[in-house]
């Protein structure tokens, strides 16, 4: 089975087998995104500055993502021994 999005001949990677995506554990997602299914961040970049939210606070963070999105620079995780 391939876990990828057809795109013409070419096949691209999901995050859920990208070796930069870090899936959250479901019990640390809030009460209202569980119905969307697994949930995490892509972290092959450095995270970037957000606004300020309402108290005037600022903060970094990486994209937030889902398993079957997708980008140009998937690379496949590793298989662990």
């Amino acid at each position: 089975m391939t876990h990828g999005v057809e795109r013409g001949d070419e096949i691209t990677g999901t995050c859920e087998t990208c070796r930069f995506w870090q899936q959250w554990p479901t019990e640390s997602l809030p009460h209202d995104r569980r119905d969307y299914g697994p949930q995490g961040q892509c972290r092959r970049n450095a995270p970037t500055m957000r606004d300020q939210d309402q108290h005037g606070t600022r903060w970094a963070t990486w994209p937030d993502t889902l398993p079957y999105d997708w980008c140009g620079e998937h690379q496949p995780r590793q298989e662990q021994p």
